[in-house]
């Protein structure tokens, strides 16, 4: 893994950016703990399982999609992405 960062939680970070927008779904979710409760998508917190199944249908859905990150804000035990932009195209998958 190539370092980008000051601390390991950065490098960790744009290692998962890196997999996403390789398409590598099970590397990219490495950044998730096993024990995740991830709010915001649903009515309801979402399992890595939830959040596995809501980002492979995003992947069959669209085409060519990513991250991009333009800011990034960390101390020696948070990092944060502020500034981001997500680029993709319709899938021809869609029905």
């Amino acid at each position: 893994m190539q370092p980008w960062g000051v601390t390991a939680n950065r490098d960790a970070l744009f290692h998962a950016i890196e997999r996403w927008n390789a398409g590598d779904l099970d590397g990219y979710l490495e950044l998730y703990d096993e024990a995740i409760a991830l709010h915001g998508y649903s009515e309801g917190p979402m399992t890595k399982g939830d959040v596995r199944a809501y980002y492979q249908a995003l992947f069959e859905s669209l085409s060519d999609v990513n991250l991009q990150i333009h800011q990034v804000v960390e101390d020696s035990s948070h990092v944060a992405a502020r500034k981001c932009t997500a680029r993709f195209c319709a899938s021809d998958n869609v029905a």
